[in-house]
Parts: structure tokens; C-alpha cells; sequence
């Protein structure tokens, strides 16, 4: 899509929303999930050319602060819904549509994902302000800090994380605007255990923007990306 496809309503609903959808049911194998989506999505980088007047710019600041977006229980992730990013009153509707999806008898389970990618018009692979994504497994419960924002871009509670040398972060170097990562943030299971009790399995992807030191010379294009939040249910299995 076109820098300025990504704020076009229709576009995102028609074309990006289905190719997402597809993404999740054929690529990732994931047939009988029922997906959603706001059809929103925020922007990062600096102003997108040819963008006319009273068009909201993308937002000028990368989360360098390692945070994982939402909760982990169904209280606080309706209070993140409706207090996160730029998208607060579409995420709200997220919230009351996540409260009659998880009321249904036939439902097993939720989850909410990022889809991240560079977009046009960056030309050259991504190399100004990359993310980077920790791997759950190398975390420890003890180091999940909870935290509440006020006036951050970010407000509502969400989790931030202790540094350990035991934990493990990853990165996809050189990214094209043909390339996303996906990644998980938010997980209910009806029936299980939830945060913070034993037996609590999920943690949400722990993730930031850095520096990369092996480009500090010779960065020519900033960053300009932009995160897609859709969620997707679990129907319950039916027994024969």
C-alpha cells in the first residue's frame, strides 16, 4: 500500500484487513480462529509526503522503553483498551466487543497480536530505530513489573520488564516495507488460570525500538512503521 493507503478507511478494510486476516488462517495455520480488527492503526516516522491538510501525522516518538502492550487479566486489558494510543474510542469498542465474545458458551479462547512492519516511503531496509522482542521462555515471573500511564501515548495499566543477563532478545535485521513481524499480547484461555496465579502459562511479547550501534554511521532513512492490533477468538471444539 501507498503511505497515505494506511489512513484511508476503506483501503484498510477492504485490502490490509483481509490480507492480515489470510496472514493469520493460511500462513500461520490458523483455520477456525474468528478474526477482528478496529481497522485502525498507528503510525510512526516522520510526516508522510503528499498528506493533505487536517491529516493526522504519524506520531514522532519510538518506544524505546522496554513494555509489553495490554495485560494479562481481563479487567486491566478493557483498561488498556480504552486508554491506549491515539485509537482510544475505537480500542474502547474492541473492549465491549471482547466483553460479548468471552459471555458466549461457544467461545474457548482470545487473543490480541501486533502486526509490525516498515511501510512506504522508506525505500532502503530498516536500519534507523529497529525492534527488538524478548523471548518469553528467558523471563521470569518476578521480573514483570506492573505499571499504570498517564499522558504517555500509552495510558493505562501494562507491564514493564527487569533487566536480567539470563533473558534473550531477538531482531530481524535490515526489514523491508514487504515484511512484518507478528506477535502476541495479550492470551485468555476460559477455564484457566489467570495472572497472577500458578499455573498462569503467557507472557505478553516484551518489546522496544534501539539504537542498532552496527548502523550508527550511514543511517539514511528514518524509521516509518506503523502497528496493526486485531484480535481473534477460539471456537470451542465441537465433539462428535
Amino acid at each position: 500500500m501507498e503511505p497515505l493507503d494506511w489512513q484511508n478507511d476503506e483501503k484498510m478494510r477492504t485490502v490490509y484487513d483481509r490480507e492480515v486476516e489470510k496472514l493469520f488462517k493460511e500462513q500461520l495455520e490458523l483455520p477456525d480462529i474468528v478474526y477482528g480488527s478496529t481497522g485502525k492503526l498507528n503510525l510512526r516516522g516522520p510526516p508522510l509526503p503528499g498528506a493533505p491538510p487536517g491529516l493526522t501525522p504519524p506520531a514522532t516518538f519510538y518506544g524505546v522503553g522496554v513494555h509489553g502492550d495490554y495485560c494479562m487479566q481481563p479487567e486491566q486489558y478493557k483498561a488498556r483498551c480504552r486508554g491506549v494510543h491515539d485509537d482510544s474510542a475505537l480500542d474502547a469498542a474492541a473492549a465491549a466487543l471482547y466483553e460479548e465474545i468471552m459471555a458466549r458458551d461457544d467461545v474457548a479462547g482470545y487473543n490480541r497480536v501486533i502486526v509490525w512492519r516498515p511501510m512506504k516511503p522508506m525505500s532502503e531496509p530498516l536500519r534507523h530505530m529497529p525492534m527488538c522482542f524478548c523471548d518469553p521462555n528467558t523471563i521470569k515471573r518476578d521480573e514483570m513489573v506492573a505499571f499504570h500511564g498517564f499522558g504517555t501515548g500509552l495510558d493505562g495499566p501494562g507491564f514493564r520488564l527487569k533487566h536480567s543477563p539470563d533473558q534473550r532478545w531477538y531482531y530481524f535485521p535490515d526489514m523491508t516495507v514487504d515484511e512484518c513481524v507478528v506477535f502476541k499480547v495479550y492470551e485468555e484461555w476460559k477455564g484457566q488460570p489467570q495472572w497472577p496465579d500458578e499455573g498462569y502459562n503467557f507472557l505478553p511479547i516484551m518489546h522496544a525500538a534501539f539504537d542498532d550501534p552496527l548502523y550508527k554511521k550511514g543511517v539514511n532513512q528514518k524509521r516509518n512503521s506503523n502497528e496493526f492490533r486485531p484480535w481473534f477468538y477460539h471456537p470451542k471444539k465441537k465433539v462428535a
